[in-house]
């Protein structure tokens, strides 16, 4: 979890720093919007993973079935039941970057209008 989590933070502090570099408007929602979009990239992996290993003896046991699902869940393996409480967290996450997203607009919003007046 830590390699896919540790490069989206890298991305998306370098995505923020050239947009607030380069005068960007709205910089951090936008930014705020990549990192739901990697939130949904995570989500995507992981349901794709869960739902490939519903039947494990398909799959000779269960394995990790892609490379954004072996980012956040590295290579040892493990059991459906991690599978699906990997999923329920990157789901609980990618909620929590939809409610900051929405704060960080309004906020963003104020500031702008209060600055042009």
């Amino acid at each position: 979890m830590m390699l896919y989590l540790v490069g989206c933070i890298l991305f998306l502090s370098f995505l923020l720093f050239i947009m607030m570099r380069y005068n960007v408007k709205h910089a951090c929602s936008r930014a705020s919007m990549f990192a739901i979009i990697m939130g949904l990239l995570a989500n995507i992996s992981l349901a794709e993973n869960v739902a490939s290993n519903l039947m494990p003896e398909k799959n000779d046991g269960f394995s990790i079935s892609t490379g954004v699902a072996t980012w956040i869940l590295g290579d040892d393996g493990g059991t459906l039941q991690k599978f699906k409480d990997a999923f329920d967290v990157s789901m609980y996450f990618t909620f929590l970057l939809i409610g900051l997203y929405v704060i960080v607009t309004i906020a963003e919003n104020r500031y702008v209008s209060a600055e042009n007046e």
